[in-house]
């Protein structure tokens, strides 16, 4: 998970908030891909040298950090604790990679947007 197409990535957004709603803490600000790589499940184009690349560049596969399937993967953060009231946890589906969103700019939205497919939400009381 996401599919074999390289292009297609998942993405997890966690956010952590205080008894106000007020954001305290993030995995990262916008899509992981470079902030929190282990938030971001995609099926990687490499150039000749082994770097990321996309087509035509690219002449081998890359990186691999989807989900194989049965598998479990456990991300691990570590979130203030002493003020956070609710920690929120959102999945996202991307038809294109973050750099070929920015190149395609001119394509309409919904083949560009992030579409959120899976949250969670757990409260916690400091009583």
């Amino acid at each position: 998970m996401p599919t074999g197409a390289p292009f297609r990535n998942l993405y997890v957004r966690l956010m952590a908030y205080d008894a106000n709603g007020e954001l305290i803490w993030q995995n990262a600000e916008g899509h992981p891909s470079e902030d929190d790589p282990q938030a971001y499940f995609a099926y990687g184009l490499a150039d000749d040298m082994g770097h990321p690349a996309p087509p035509p560049t690219a002449t081998k596969p890359g990186e691999d950090t989807r989900l194989q399937p049965h598998e479990t993967r456990e991300l691990t953060y570590e979130i203030p604790a002493e003020d956070t009231a609710l920690v929120r946890a959102e999945l996202y589906y991307n038809l294109l990679w973050p750099s070929l969103v920015k190149k395609f700019s001119h394509l309409p939205e919904e083949l560009t947007d992030p579409v959120m497919i899976a949250v969670s939400e757990k409260g916690f009381s400091h009583d």
